[in-house]
């Protein structure tokens, strides 16, 4: 019998009028993924099954076995010594053999994780619009709120600190009249737990911004050697505080 065809049902959407508000102080509900993630869901669980914990970590000696004789070679190279000139000239092919097996490796090794990484990158980019809707929405209610917060506890601190001077100049004016304080306004919460456990609270954060690059103390300072060597094959002959040096060194090719 010939199989039948799915059939996807979908839901109309529900009108304006009859969807339901959201109550202050009460948990947002988060929407459930959509049916069309289940088909991500199910390729991740095959990698996942494809990469298993216990084969991964037979990776590592089936490629040192794979290359034994890249690492014998390596080994070898590392004895040789330069010492003369028949040393000196036999120590090139074995470099230009080196450059060849390291070529052979790097490309096994970024030809066997290429469809991994294409996944990772396909996932993280389809991903990432939520994430940043999301973090931009946090971002900018997150600010609201503590600016709310600070800039009306600040109004109250004013408010009672005029209220205190307004009170000790009656009393100062009749010593004999006893100035009763009035009720203090309530301070906006700095701290609020939801219901479900979820909750805000203001906490001091570290934040900084260059004013005077000048008089950065040299330990908070890095200096980008990209940007060193740039100059330096652009010209520059000197970076005060810097010695730029020019030094030889051999470049290795492979060969056919």
């Amino acid at each position: 019998m010939p199989r039948k065809k799915d059939v996807t049902t979908h839901t109309a959407p529900t009108p304006e009028a009859d969807r339901p508000t959201h109550v202050p102080g009460a948990a947002v509900p988060v929407p459930a993924a959509p049916d069309g993630l289940a088909l991500v869901q199910r390729a991740a669980e095959y990698l996942m099954a494809v990469a298993k914990p216990a084969a991964l970590r037979e990776l590592a000696p089936i490629v040192r076995g794979h290359f034994s004789s890249h690492l014998a070679l390596a080994e070898r190279a590392a004895e040789i010594t330069v010492t003369d000139e028949r040393s000196h000239a036999e120590a090139v092919p074995v470099l230009a053999e080196l450059k060849r097996a390291q070529k052979e490796v790097d490309e096994a090794r970024v030809n066997l994780k290429g469809p991994f990484g294409l996944v990772a990158t396909a996932v993280d980019a389809s991903f990432r619009p939520v994430a940043d809707a999301i973090k931009k929405a946090t971002d900018t209610l997150n600010r609201r709120w503590s600016d709310y917060t600070v800039e009306e506890n600040r109004r109250r601190e004013a408010a009672l600190e005029r209220q205190r001077q307004n009170e000790q100049a009656v009393a100062a004016a009749n010593p004999t009249i006893t100035v009763v304080p009035k009720q203090a306004p309530p301070e906006v919460a700095r701290s609020i737990t939801t219901e479900t456990g979820g909750g805000a609270s203001l906490r001091r954060t570290p934040e900084w911004s260059i004013v005077d690059v000048g008089l950065v103390p040299r330990d908070y300072l890095v200096i980008d050697p990209h940007r060193v060597i740039a100059a330096m094959r652009a010209g520059v002959k000197e970076i005060p505080g810097l010695r730029l040096d020019w030094t030889m060194k051999a470049a290795i090719r492979s060969g056919i």
